[in-house]
């Protein structure tokens, strides 16, 4: 068997700039029962993704990044649409 390696780290940044484009632009609803995102949230994020997702008919990156964005402080959920918080701003001023 062997290894696969996969440098990632540009990528992530790719990918949270991209996301924290979305939360700016209003695009990205989450249940305020469940605190997952919707379908259609789990959409826009897969077009943004550096590389898309890690299989193609499993969006498990797309379903993870708002949660992500939400868990790390840089988003959060109000009135079911998440909405960068000071630090995500701050982050997306700087460019990640």
């Amino acid at each position: 068997m062997s290894e696969t390696v996969r440098p990632t780290a540009a990528q992530a940044r790719a990918n949270l700039h991209g996301v924290l484009q979305l939360v700016a632009a209003g695009r990205l609803r989450c249940s305020e029962t469940t605190r997952r995102p919707a379908a259609a949230t789990v959409a826009a994020v897969a077009e943004v993704l550096d590389g898309g997702d890690f299989y193609p008919d499993e969006p498990i990156a797309a379903f993870a990044w708002p949660l992500l964005v939400q868990a790390g402080g840089l988003a959060e959920l109000a009135a079911g649409r998440f909405q960068l918080t000071d630090r995500g701003r701050e982050i997306t001023v700087l460019g990640t």
